[in-house]
């Protein structure tokens, strides 16, 4: 009683009948002593594997590498440890180092020639590989799905081209249209006083039409330009991503796939898309910040942070200063609940100088476009 042989044989016996917890009791203290590697690989598996059925993953994962490193520093080819934390990892869904676990198992119960261990190796392996080859297939899939989408959206783009230049052309016919108008106007302005003045009302709804349509001409080409430049790029990102992917699939190399994958970092993409859309906006509107806060109250001023161009309550009374209004659009671009878009436009107009009404109208009329 005491030495190590009587402990852990006790441990073992306890650990066969199902006794889990009072085999890791006895087991436990053992592993602090000096230990051969023969004896940390048979008392870490029987460790890991109590763990296992007492449902703590954590621990019996770590137990259990400890004795398949214990074995293969040994050189022990007749294990279990290996086995085992293949089919741990496998439940817990992490395919790829199941994979390589049950293969090195089956390599070791090959060499050794342990029949029992090939028929429990041969239980699992099939169930492995059947996993990898459908993930490879759910990213081939994922792929096409993602080509199709950039075909289509290609295909928008090009469409919007052309309406927009066919508005572009109309919209120029028709200041011709009404510079003739307006010339006509003038000739008659001799002879009909009434008319005359009826001339100067057209003349200046003429004139405010004309800046309207300057300033929507002035950030159609400021916004075109700058969604083709962005479109450019991340198509330019999504060729790159897609080649390097096709690459690495060519080679069967998963674990490329899988950093290429682990490294494609949306969140920052989106940041960068609305840096660049702050500073698009800010270059038309270049005294929006002072402007806007000119409507607030005395003390409720919104200032972006440093670094920050605009912030979110900035950012979303900019696309109102575009022509998008409705909270549907603005929380798509902008990556917020449609809730989220009526909670800060409301504390903002809440805040304001103005019946809340007339915010959003008296704001495009305050703030100025540099053209």
């Amino acid at each position: 009683p005491g030495s190590y042989g009587h402990s852990s044989l006790e441990g073992y016996i306890r650990y066969r009948r199902g006794d889990f917890e009072e085999a890791l009791a006895k087991i436990l203290p053992l592993l602090d002593t000096d230990l051969n590697l023969r004896e940390q690989a048979m008392l870490n598996s029987i460790v890991g594997d109590s763990y296992a059925q007492l449902g703590l993953k954590d621990k019996a994962t770590f137990h259990l590498a400890q004795a398949a490193i214990a074995d293969i520093k040994s050189s022990a080819k007749e294990n279990l440890a290996i086995i085992r934390l293949a089919e741990l990892q496998f439940t817990e869904g992490n395919v790829q180092m199941a994979s390589i676990f049950i293969q090195k198992a089956n390599e070791d119960a090959a060499f050794y020639g342990a029949q029992q261990r090939k028929l429990r190796v041969g239980a699992i392996l099939p169930l492995i590989e059947e996993q990898i080859i459908k993930q490879v297939e759910e990213q081939r899939e994922r792929l096409s799905r993602q080509n199709l989408l950039l075909s289509l959206l290609l295909l928008f783009v090009v469409v919007l081209a052309v309406i927009i230049y066919s508005q572009v052309r109309r919209l120029k016919r028709a200041r011709r249209e009404i510079s003739k108008a307006h010339e006509k106007l003038q000739v008659k302005n001799h002879q009909i006083t009434k008319v005359n003045e009826e001339v100067k009302l057209k003349n200046f709804q003429l004139n405010k039409v004309n800046y309207e349509l300057m300033e929507a001409n002035k950030i159609k080409e400021e916004y075109i330009g700058f969604f083709f430049t962005q479109d450019a790029d991340i198509f330019e990102k999504f060729k790159d991503f897609k080649d390097n992917i096709q690459k690495n699939l060519k080679k069967d190399n998963l674990e490329g796939v899988k950093y290429l994958v682990d490294t494609c970092d949306l969140k920052r993409e989106k940041e960068k898309l609305l840096q660049n859309f702050d500073e698009a906006f800010i270059n038309l509107f270049p005294d929006f910040i002072k402007e806007f806060n000119s409507l607030l109250k005395e003390g409720e001023q919104i200032l972006p942070k440093k670094g920050q161009i605009l912030n979110k309550e900035l950012r979303i009374f900019a696309l109102i200063r575009l022509g998008i209004t409705h909270n549907e659009i603005i929380a798509q671009i902008l990556g917020y609940s449609v809730n989220s878009i009526y909670a800060y436009k409301t504390k903002i107009r809440k805040k304001s100088l103005l019946d809340k009404q007339d915010f959003d109208q008296k704001l495009l009329e305050n703030t100025l476009l540099k053209l």
